[in-house]
């Protein structure tokens, strides 16, 4: 990765193992950038193509955290992500501040069932294929306790558990 496509602010900590790479090696590498004081345990993987990812102060993503995604993803200050989560911008992604994400937790702004040659008829936020979108947006104060699936084309207002 290019160094000026990863951005820390200060005091980022970033634990073992960790990827900060593209979706596809056809496009190119999007911005990451954290803001100050954000801690990104071991086994966390970012692979970020065309738009940027960023995130605000004090984040914590914990370990085996999976991000994806080509389009945006803009995340407030003070936003934690438990073990084993994922954080899908297929779509625009946006989280406000001091959200919680409890362990396997899971956003999606794209969905898909069954091959498109076989006939699939659900379909979202794909880029190839004409589909709904499914932009994603998280107000302030919002907590999903452990295994929550954020659904594409959601909108969570303020201080939702």
């Amino acid at each position: 990765m290019n160094k000026e496509q990863l951005i820390l602010g200060k005091d980022v900590e970033i634990g073992n193992n960790c990827i900060f790479d593209k979706t596809k090696s056809s496009v190119n590498q999007g911005l990451i950038k954290f803001g100050d004081y954000n801690v990104i345990h071991n086994n966390c993987e970012f692979y970020i193509s065309n738009e940027n990812f960023t995130t605000g102060d004090y984040c914590t993503f914990h370990k085996n955290i999976l991000a994806t995604g080509y389009s945006s993803c803009n995340i407030g200050h003070n936003v934690w992500f438990g073990q084993n989560s994922i954080i899908n911008s297929t779509d625009k992604l946006e989280i406000g501040n001091n959200c919680g994400f409890g362990a396997y937790s899971k956003i999606w702004t794209h969905a898909a069932w069954g091959d498109t040659v076989e006939g699939c008829r659900l379909l979202v936020g794909m880029p190839d294929i004409d589909c709904k979108k499914g932009n994603v947006t998280i107000e302030d104060d919002f907590w999903g306790v452990g295994s929550v699936t954020i659904s594409p084309g959601i909108k969570i207002g303020k201080k939702v558990i």
